[in-house]
């Protein structure tokens, strides 16, 4: 997997670029999720592609290459009652500026997959088309999806997840 469709962004002014994407916002029960990741210009993996046709192992193999090569990536989550308290859309947005927030990284574009993040001072790019960097996103929150157990939660939680307040 190259960046193709995010080259086309990369200039003087564009040199980190962060996808982002949420998971849960469909789920009726449980936390959302949020993934987000810088990765070099020049990231190639083959393995990654499309997460649907990979397996679980593979899956965690690609997360396991994203972490060693990503120059930054964080995840961010929104509870249930935070859920309740201000919609899933906005929970959704704020889940992922929490996962901005914990790459500790400078960044000068988000690419997202339809949702606008107006915290930041940077272009955002909306869109709904395969980007192979929300892609990577969406492996980086893989871990934490709601199929995930309560330990294997707790154990990434406790690295990456600032406190609720």
């Amino acid at each position: 997997m190259a960046l193709d469709y995010e080259q086309q962004y990369y200039n003087d002014k564009v040199q980190l670029i962060v996808g982002c994407d949420e998971a849960g916002r469909g789920c009726l029960l449980g936390d959302v999720f949020a993934g987000a990741v810088i990765l070099p210009k020049d990231f190639q993996c083959d393995l990654i592609n499309d997460s649907k046709q990979l397996s679980e192992k593979q899956r965690e193999e690609a997360f396991i290459i994203i972490k060693e090569k990503a120059i930054a990536w964080g995840v961010g989550r929104c509870t249930p009652e935070e859920i309740d308290k201000i919609n899933i859309l906005n929970a959704s947005r704020l889940a992922m500026e929490r996962a901005i927030e914990n790459m500790n990284h400078k960044f000068d574009m988000i690419i997202t997959d339809c949702m606008d993040i107006k915290k930041y001072n940077v272009p955002i790019v909306i869109s709904v088309s395969n980007i192979k960097i929300n892609f990577v996103s969406g492996l980086i929150k893989y871990p934490l999806d709601s199929g995930s157990s309560s330990d294997s939660l707790s154990s990434y939680e406790s690295i990456i997840c600032p406190p609720l307040e």
